[in-house]
């Protein structure tokens, strides 16, 4: 089943697509464009990765892409942080 969902990832970002519309202010088809070029980009990388584990083998592959893909979810959660506690100093208290 993992292998399944793992081919096919706009069945859990559909589910929260009427969130990501409202939270950000963005129109559907801005969102929807936003996600069909990450997953171009995504695509055009394939050759290059498989060469890659051809070359270096799995193992190597694995950490190469796990590494700097651990720091961009890292560096998302700070500035995720960051933005909230700004946007919570910003709220004005009610009178």
């Amino acid at each position: 089943m993992d292998y399944v969902i793992a081919q096919y990832p706009p069945v859990g970002v559909s589910v929260f697509l009427d969130s990501i519309i409202a939270d950000l202010g963005l129109s559907r088809s801005l969102v929807s464009l936003l996600y069909m070029l990450g997953t171009l980009t995504g695509s055009l990388s394939l050759a290059w990765v498989g060469r890659g584990i051809d070359r270096y083998g799995p193992r190597r592959a694995v950490v190469a892409i796990a590494l700097p893909l651990t720091i961009a979810i890292a560096a998302l959660g700070l500035e995720f942080r960051q933005v909230s506690s700004s946007s919570e100093h910003s709220k004005k208290p009610e009178e």
